[in-house]
């Protein structure tokens, strides 16, 4: 991971400092300086999971405060089941192949291109990749805690994945 800094060019309110009456603060245009994490591929978290092979993209040893965003490629066929829910929302979305998971009782298949968003507490698993497997992103916010379906917690954000 490497760290750029930008310059940006942002507007930003001005004190207005009059008897008049108040009204709205006029803004005019200022400089921040920011630094931000560049996560080279090579460099990122590579594992192997209940999910298939994962990159981590985006997490707090990243350099995120909010988010969790990881790329997982699976091989076709069954996926090892791994039953749970998340106190927040899941996001997923499908960069190749195809992927089926079993959503409350309804398994649901995603294909490339298409977004999955599974509200928080919906008990889900992985069933299967295609036939040519797939490749998918994976976001939530980075405290995400999952657990099982009768309630007891199995860990929080990519942790919660471990063999």
């Amino acid at each position: 991971m490497c760290t750029i800094t930008v310059n940006m060019l942002t507007s930003g309110p001005v004190e207005c400092k009059s008897a008049d009456p108040p009204r709205r603060k006029p803004s005019r245009p200022f400089q921040e300086t920011i630094a931000m994490p560049v996560v080279r591929r090579a460099d990122a978290p590579k594992t192997a999971n209940v999910q298939g092979r994962h990159v981590r993209h985006c997490s707090k040893q990243l350099g995120s405060n909010e988010l969790l965003v990881g790329r997982t490629t699976k091989d076709p066929g069954p996926c090892e089941p791994y039953i749970h829910k998340h106190d927040h929302e899941d996001v997923i979305v499908m960069l190749r192949g195809s992927f089926t998971l079993r959503i409350a009782d309804e398994d649901v298949t995603i294909t490339e291109g298409d977004t999955l968003v599974i509200p928080p507490d919906t008990v889900h698993t992985p069933v299967a990749a295609g036939p040519e497997g797939c490749e998918l992103i994976g976001m939530s916010i980075a405290n995400i805690r999952s657990f099982q379906p009768d309630g007891t917690e199995i860990g929080v954000g990519f942790e919660s994945l471990a063999k």
